[in-house]
Order: structure tokens, then C-alpha cells, then sequence
């Protein structure tokens, strides 16, 4: 499926965007669909500081290089008021509050009094995000300002496609057994080209708006969000039995099916399935949450085009078929997980890396070297949940970093090589591709292979004497 190109940008905003309790939303009212479109400066101090807080690794990345100096370090003051807001998010996850009070057409303090008489937020928790936000107001206005001809054209654009979305939502709503919404959308400044984001929390509809990619079919991916959740009580009913199934991953699978899946920018042939390939050459299976909502969207895309297109079927009939889509799945990442577990290595010292493992009755199944080629072929072996360890050397040959495999490390390796030449050694561990990571690097090979057999990161006892 596919709506007219929605990049073409032309229509010029004329509505004011002056903050104030009486601030009015453009409303586009396509019958089953009733979008209320706002274009609010509280919403982007708040959403801009979110996303670079990183609380959530569904958080969007590409607002930090505003932020961050070359090295993507944050400056003092900024790093110290992120973490005072993520203190807050601890208490406050999507949807429980912050949403519901800063995603307004209020102005900041407007916005903290409402959200305080209506108990979303604490008295306290206003102080610190005032201040907070107020940190970060300048920089988050430059950007809004920049990018606000963009954001009001692609509000008269909705406007302009009341037909199409009717259209949509007719289907939808005739699926999700006649059921009507009325959703509050909010329009962010996005500083990249192509990254993307959408949310559906707290019953407002979030959008970043791309600079060259249409962002269209992220609004009709979020909208189905709010179609599906007047359907919750069907998805928990359905999911009592298949305890391996989560909420989360079915209200996802059917939003990606429907987006990227059926509406998708015309610029791309099928991104849907290509993101699900990357994800497999990536050695991500269903253990990993974001691939595997993308990869029960791909297989329940051919259910949920019938289910559209039949007007006899709805989503009585399409939950059960997406239940055993789902066996499905399962039953094949299954057979990917027949890979050996255990230990797989890279770089020098391997001879005494698998002294260790054997005194610790572990078994160092695959060593290899530093080479693209290399890497792959131990990301094929090793099964998910295997201990993945790096080591690197000053004075050894096979002492490079492989480009490409960068998520791996688990810090930059520019950092490390300049610890290692300060005569420093470096001791780290992380998680990746659903693989343990330890990363052990020293100076010298005789010092490499010292630490080695110390690294607390290798055992779970005294350390190897």
C-alpha cells in the first residue's frame, strides 16, 4: 500500500504559534481518525532533553551531537542535569506522567501547574524539570525556530490529506471493530536527514520530523497504536495462551506490519525487510526487543494486509493467526540458537585465555584474529548468551580494530589504544549482538597476558593464580 508522496513540503503554516492556555490545535477530522495537530515550544524543551537523556534505549540519538563535543562527551552542567531528569524517569516511565504534562500548549510554567493540580507530577519534580528544561532552552529553541517552516508545513500537509487519512482510518477502525479516536499529535524538530522517530505515550502522538525523508507513515504507525489500545483487553485475552508472548511485542509486531510494513516512504522498496535482514546478519534474534518486534511485524505484514483488505475479518480473527505467526518464529529462532555456548575470543594470548577457561570449567570454543572475515565467523558460532572476549596488545601484530564492528567494543577504541600508550591497561565488559562482552588490553603481551589470568571480568571466584 501505498499514499501520494507526502515530501513535497509546499503549503505555507499560517497559524500563530504563540504559547498560551487558550492555544487552539489545527485539527484535521477524518471521521473514524480525529487528528489534533499541535506545534508547541513546552513540548520541545521537554521532548529534545528526553531523548538526549538516554533513560530508555528507546530513546532517539540523533539530537546529542547538538549537545556533545567531538568526542560525544556532554559538559558538566548538561551531564548533571540529564541525570537529574533520568531520576525522575525512574519513577516516571513512558506514560505515567511527564507525557501527560509537558507534551501541552501551555507554556513551561502553565505546563508544570497543570501537570501538578492533576497529579502527574510532584511539586518537586516540577522544581527540577523547570530547571532542567530552562538549561537546555536556548540550544532546543535554535532548532525550533530553524526547523518551524517545516513543522507548519507538514501540518497544513495533514490537513491537506484528509481524504487519504480517512481512507486509512476507515479500514482501521472497521478492523479494530469500529472504533474512533481522537489523538493529540505533537511535531518535533529532528536535526538528521533521514533518522526518524514516533511514539504513542500517555495518549499523545509524538513525530520527529526528518529533513529528507517522509514521515508520513511513522504517524500512521503511531496512530495504530491508538486503534490498538481500545482493543487491550482482546490482546491481553490472547495472550493467556502463549505465556511466551508479551504485550509490548504484539502491540509492536501489528504496528510494524502496518508501518513499515503496508506504508512506507515511496523512497524505499521495503524497508520493513531490509531492517530484518540487518538484524539477522547482526546475529539479533528474539531475545533482542526492538528486532524482535520488527521481526514478528514482517510475518504478520501478509496477515494484517488480508485482515485489511477482507472486510469480513477483523481483529477477532487476525489475533489468533498472530499467535501462531508467533510459534513460528520461535520455532526457527530456535534452530538458530542450535550454535555452541561458551567462551570465543579474539586477538592475541588465546593459549592462555584457554588455560582460564579450563581451570574455571569453561570451554574457549573459537579463537581468532582481528579481521572483518574473522569476526564473522565467530558471530556465526557463538550462540546468544556466549562470553565474547577481546584482546588487544600494544606489542602484538594482530593489535587493530575491525571497522564495522564498532558496537562491539565496549568503549571507543581510540580511548583505549591512548590508555594503553599512558602505560595504563584497560579491563572492560559490556553486552552485544546477545553476547557477553569482556574487552582485556594492556601494554605488552607478557602484561596482557598477566591480567589475563587476574581479570576478576573472567571468573566467578578468586582470581586464576
Amino acid at each position: 500500500m501505498q499514499l501520494r508522496a507526502h515530501l513535497v513540503l509546499t503549503i505555507v503554516g499560517s497559524l500563530s504559534l504563540a504559547q498560551s492556555a487558550t492555544s487552539r490545535p489545527v485539527v484535521v477530522d477524518a471521521e473514524s481518525l480525529r487528528l489534533e495537530v499541535y506545534i508547541s515550544r513546552t513540548a520541545h524543551l521537554f521532548h529534545v532533553v528526553d531523548q538526549i537523556s538516554e533513560w530508555s534505549p528507546y530513546c532517539h540519538s540523533q539530537y546529542r551531537p547538538m549537545f556533545t563535543d567531538a568526542n560525544g562527551a556532554f559538559q558538566v552542567t548538561d551531564r548533571e542535569m540529564l541525570e537529574a531528569h533520568k531520576k525522575i524517569r525512574e519513577t516516571k516511565p513512558w506514560g505515567s506522567g511527564l507525557e501527560q504534562t509537558f507534551y501541552t500548549s501551555l507554556d513551561l510554567d502553565g505546563a508544570i501547574a497543570e501537570g501538578i493540580s492533576r497529579n502527574y507530577i510532584t511539586k518537586d519534580q516540577g522544581t527540577v524539570e523547570r530547571s532542567v528544561l530552562n538549561h537546555f532552552k536556548d540550544r532546543i529553541e535554535r532548532l525550533f525556530e530553524s526547523d518551524r517552516p517545516r513543522l507548519e508545513a507538514f501540518r497544513d500537509l495533514l490537513v491537506a490529506s484528509k481524504v487519504e487519512i480517512q481512507a486509512f482510518a476507515t479500514k482501521i477502525s472497521r478492523f479494530c471493530g469500529g472504533a474512533k479516536v481522537t489523538v493529540p499529535v505533537y511535531l518535533f524538530a529532528n536535526p538528521s536527514d533521514r533518522d526518524f522517530g514516533g511514539g504513542y505515550n500517555g495518549d499523545r502522538l509524538t513525530i520527529e520530523l526528518p529533513r529528507a525523508y517522509d514521515a508520513f507513515p511513522t504517524l500512521l504507525h503511531e496512530a495504530m497504536h491508538a486503534f490498538v489500545k481500545l482493543q487491550e483487553k482482546k490482546l491481553y485475552s490472547i495472550l493467556e495462551r502463549e505465556k511466551s508472548l508479551d504485550f509490548e511485542t504484539l502491540n509492536e509486531g501489528i504496528a510494524y506490519a502496518l508501518s513499515p510494513g503496508l506504508y512506507h516512504p515511496k523512497e524505499d522498496a521495503d524497508p520493513l525487510s531490509a531492517s530484518v535482514a540487518q538484524n539477522i546478519n547482526n546475529n539479533m534474534g528474539l531475545d533482542d526487543g526492538p528486532a524482535r518486534c520488527r521481526r514478528f511485524g514482517l510475518a504478520l505484514r501478509p496477515l494484517l494486509r488480508e485482515s485489511l483488505d477482507d472486510t469480513n475479518q477483523t481483529m477477532d480473527t487476525f489475533l489468533p493467526r498472530a499467535l501462531d505467526a508467533w510459534r513460528v518464529l520461535r520455532e526457527l529462532d530456535a534452530a538458530r540458537l542450535q550454535r555452541e555456548k561458551g567462551w570465543f575470543c579474539a586477538g592475541p594470548a588465546y593459549a592462555v585465555l584457554g588455560d582460564v577457561a579450563r581451570a574455571r570449567g569453561e570451554k574457549l570454543i573459537y579463537a581468532t584474529n582481528h579481521t572483518k572475515d574473522h569476526y564473522k565467523q565467530l558471530l556465526d558460532r557463538a550462540a546468544p548468551g556466549s562470553r565474547l572476549i577481546f584482546m588487544f596488545a600494544l606489542d602484538h601484530a594482530d593489535r587493530d580494530s575491525v571497522a564495522g564492528f564498532d558496537d562491539l567494543y565496549p568503549k571507543p577504541i581510540a580511548e583505549i589504544e591512548s590508555a594503553l600508550r599512558r602505560g595504563e591497561i584497560v579491563e572492560l565488559q559490556g553486552r552485544a549482538r546477545g553476547l557477553d562482552v569482556v574487552l582485556l588490553a594492556a601494554p605488552t603481551i607478557a602484561r596482557l597476558e598477566q591480567l589475563i589470568r587476574e581479570s576478576k571480568l573472567l571468573v566467578h571466584a578468586e582470581p586464576l593464580k
